[in-house]
């Protein structure tokens, strides 16, 4: 019997310490567990793997110049966000971690720029709320 909680999977390798627990944040802010691999060989050379073995079907790769975010019942090559970040992109790194959880319960997500005041001003045609619920139907469909 497997007694691992079911989570979301994060593999840092590199990553700044306070942007992890930005990520870390955004994913309790939403009320889900996950589990971190530091600076493990393990995701190095397939940083999908993190979503293969999450429970969740969800993984996070961290280094020091991205963020990607995988899902399982999509293609390796093809992650939900892969985006470039600075050592400064606190918000940015938060959302990331908020956006992982999102992607589980099926909710809209947060934007990953750095100026969300504008951004989500812009973002009047709910294009992101468009792309949680293909996704989120997939998966249902898939069940």
């Amino acid at each position: 019997m497997d007694n691992e909680i079911p989570s979301i999977v994060i593999a840092s390798n590199g990553c700044n310490d306070r942007i992890l627990r930005e990520i870390k944040a955004g994913i309790e802010e939403e009320g889900l567990p996950y589990k971190v691999y530091i600076d493990s060989n393990k995701f190095n050379r397939i940083p999908y793997n993190t979503a293969l073995i999450s429970k969740f079907g969800i993984g996070v790769f961290a280094n020091k110049d991205n963020l990607t975010l995988y899902y399982s019942k999509m293609p390796n090559k093809k992650p939900v966000f892969d985006i470039s970040i600075t050592d400064s992109d606190y918000q940015v790194a938060r959302n990331f971690g908020t956006n992982a959880a999102r992607l589980y319960k099926g909710l809209p997500f947060k934007l990953l720029q750095r100026n969300n005041a504008k951004s989500e001003e812009q973002d009047k045609n709910g294009v992101l709320e468009n792309i949680v619920r293909e996704i989120a139907a997939k998966y249902k469909s898939s069940i």
